[in-house]
Formats: C-alpha cells, structure tokens, sequence
C-alpha cells in the first residue's frame, strides 16, 4: 500500500465515523436542546380571545403587531436560547420598551395594539401569549385588584413579572417575591371604589388571590372593561362587553 492510499484510507474511515456520530449520536444531543425550548410563532388567534368581535377594524394593526412581535421574540430566541433566566430579562424588558408605553387604566388589549396604552391585565395579557410560545412555565394571579405573572424556569427558581414597573418589575429574589405577594393580596380598597352592599366583603377580597388560565384572563378583561363603561353611562357599550 503506497502513501497515498493509506491516507485515502484514513480520510474515509474519519469521514464514515464522523457521520455515523451525527446520524447516531450529534441528531440525539443537538437535537434534543433545540427542541427542548421550541419558539412557535404568534398568530392571530392567540389575540383573538382578548379583542372584542366588534373590532374588526383592528385587523390590519393586529397584523403588523403580529409580525412585530414575532420579530422580536425571534431575535431573543436567538441570542439567549440556552439562557433561560436572561432570555426572560430581555423579553421583559425589550417589550416593556417596545409595546407598553403608557399605563392607564380600565384599557381594553385593542388599546395596547394601537397606541401602548396599557394596565396590569393587558400587559398581562402580551407577556402570558409570548411565555407560552416561548415554552415557559408560567401561572397567571388574580387578586382583588391587580393581576400579575409568575415564571418557573428550568431550575425551579420563580420569577415574578411585575408588568406596571418599567424598570424594576422583573424580580428574581424569593424574598422580594413573597413581599410583593403579600402586598397585592393585602391592597386596602378605597371607600370610593365600594357600593355600599359590598363593604362587608372588603375583609374577604383584601386577601383574595386565585391562579388562573389565559381564558379566564380574557373573562376578566371583559369584565373590567364592562365596569368602565358602566361608570361613564355607556350602557350599550357594557352590554357588549358583558355578552
């Protein structure tokens, strides 16, 4: 055997191993960590249970919103798939700046598409959708007024989304976690926000808190937007909300 093909020899048998490692061992390794955090684009119909049939008009700034934020979890995705905890910051952050612009209060999600304008359960509403597409382990809180997110990535270790703080709402320590829990649940109620009939429920709702699902999110979302109406004399309006 001359040089050249003992060479040609040892070529071939590192390009046979070198495939049956990718065919057998490379597909089983680098395989599973991508589709162990898929990234599933966002599409209409994730929005759909937020926005009111009667907003047709929306449709065309629902798409563009659509593609934007797709675009921009891609590019998340990208930079932090293999860093759960970080991508969780910059997905806080970047969409906080990008989509959330100004909070006010008893705004409907159409109102968060157009112009930023945002409360906690809107805002609520576009980081659940962008958790569940990202794979996150998320649970939705309601409590007597005010509704927050609580994400459990890979090591157990929970993150809170405090939605309405711009600029310290991610909070990672268990501690700081359990104070903010035990404020929102211990929120005083404003005489002015009571009927009379209810204040001797006030004891009971100042500690009210119930983990619940995107749908019952979008129920409660209705609900509120129902009340606003309803407090500025727009029946029809509530109405629709209410149905």
């Amino acid at each position: 055997m001359n040089m050249l093909t003992y060479i040609e020899n040892i070529i071939s048998r590192k390009g046979f191993i070198y495939l049956i490692f990718n065919l057998l061992i490379g597909a089983g390794l680098f395989g599973q960590v991508v589709d162990k955090y898929p990234f599933s684009k966002i599409t209409l119909n994730d929005y759909s249970q937020f926005l009111h049939p009667f907003d047709s008009s929306l449709i065309p700034d629902l798409n563009e919103f659509e593609d934007d934020v797709n675009h921009n979890l891609g590019r998340i995705t990208r930079r932090y798939q293999h860093n759960r905890k970080p991508l969780l910051k910059r997905l806080f952050y970047r969409f906080h700046r990008i989509y959330l612009k100004r909070f006010d209060n008893y705004q409907s999600f159409g109102r968060l598409i157009l112009d930023g304008k945002y409360n906690c359960l809107t805002s609520t509403i576009l980081y659940a959708i962008a958790l569940k597409h990202l794979g996150f382990d998320y649970a939705i809180y309601e409590t007597a007024f005010h509704t927050y997110l609580v994400v459990t990535p890979d090591d157990g270790e929970r993150v809170l989304f405090e939605s309405t703080d711009p600029s310290g709402g991610l909070v990672t320590s268990e501690i700081q976690i359990r104070q903010l829990e035990q404020e929102y649940r211990s929120l005083e109620i404003a005489p002015r926000d009571l009927n009379r009939l209810i204040i001797a429920q006030a004891n009971y709702m100042n500690y009210y808190e119930k983990q619940i699902t995107l749908r019952q999110l979008a129920g409660l979302h209705y609900y509120n937007l129902c009340i606003s109406y309803l407090h500025r004399g727009k029946l029809q309006h509530a109405l629709e909300k209410l149905k």
